[in-house]
């Protein structure tokens, strides 16, 4: 008995197949709204240089390096340390992301507005 494939079977194909698709275009969606959730504090030694949005854009001069903050995303641009790890860190975007430059003392992280001052979890 051999089967027939008719215009019925590819437009089920075609309509299951946007089915599919769509979980993630509405998750990208999403989680770009989120980026303006998102709080960006830069430290250095030990004690808050700058704190604002990560969707808005600036240029953060701190003693020996240049933080750049630009489409919702944070990276050290220039720094006078040896090895520039931390510029090769690159461009961060999520929360609990960060950036550290221990021969300059800089600590960059992003934080969520919802989650700042909530404890992650506990240990017994």
């Amino acid at each position: 008995m051999k089967y027939k494939i008719t215009i019925f079977d590819y437009l089920l194909s075609v309509i299951l197949l946007c089915i599919s698709i769509l979980p993630f275009f509405s998750i990208k969606t999403f989680l770009q709204y989120q980026n303006n959730n998102y709080i960006v504090e830069i430290y250095q030694n030990n004690s808050l240089v700058y704190t604002n949005l990560v969707s808005v854009p600036a240029i953060v001069k701190l003693k020996n390096a240049t933080a750049e903050i630009k489409n919702n995303k944070v990276r050290i641009k220039e720094s006078s340390c040896n090895h520039k790890i931390c510029i090769h860190t690159g461009w961060i975007d999520k929360p609990y992301q960060q950036i550290i430059c221990i021969p300059n003392k800089v600590y960059i992280r992003i934080l969520s507005k919802e989650t700042k001052d909530k404890v992650d979890s506990v240990s017994y």
